[in-house]
């Protein structure tokens, strides 16, 4: 609830590997509780109950956060909302492989961070390679992006983007 989020650092992997008849399904409290008093309960315009799905990976980038040459392995930024420890992405690695999402929802996420109107996207990738499979995704009733993309080379295939404030 509230500002928890998922987070996969650089040289992790995520295996969300849903299929169609059950997808896997990131979503907040709420929405659980919800749910367990009324299964078709579909939350209604409930948005902004927790953070959401940040993957970091160590695939080019062009914004270096410091005076690095874009795609090298020093050029590495942080990720905006994700502190205590900061998280970095960037690097060299144009097929970095963080892992599959696949046959996925998010809901309800986009918590806001901090009171300069900065809210997590639902799914954000960051340095994200060409390595990683990412299909079959809803983001549903976000307050902020549905998806965000901070360089990298992902490919992205069949997302939906349904009820999302931005």
């Amino acid at each position: 609830s509230g500002a928890d989020y998922l987070v996969v650092n650089r040289g992790s992997r995520i295996e969300a590997n849903g299929a169609p008849d059950a997808p896997i399904i990131f979503t907040s409290q709420n929405d659980l509780e919800r749910r367990a008093i009324n299964p078709s309960d579909t939350g209604g315009s409930a948005i902004s109950e927790w953070g959401g799905v940040v993957v970091l990976g160590d695939a080019p980038i062009s914004r270096c956060q410091t005076a690095a040459v874009p795609g090298t392995n020093q050029c590495t930024n942080v990720v905006e909302g994700v502190t205590n420890p900061e998280a970095s992405y960037g690097g060299s690695d144009a097929g970095d492989d963080s892992g599959v999402i696949r046959y996925v929802q998010i809901r309800f996420a986009g918590f806001a961070i901090n009171q300069q109107g900065n809210e997590l996207n639902g799914l954000t990738l960051a340095g994200v390679g060409s390595g990683t499979t990412l299909e079959y995704i809803q983001v549903h009733n976000n307050s902020d992006d549905g998806s965000e993309m901070f360089g990298g080379t992902a490919n992205l295939k069949y997302v939906v983007l349904t009820g999302n404030d931005d």
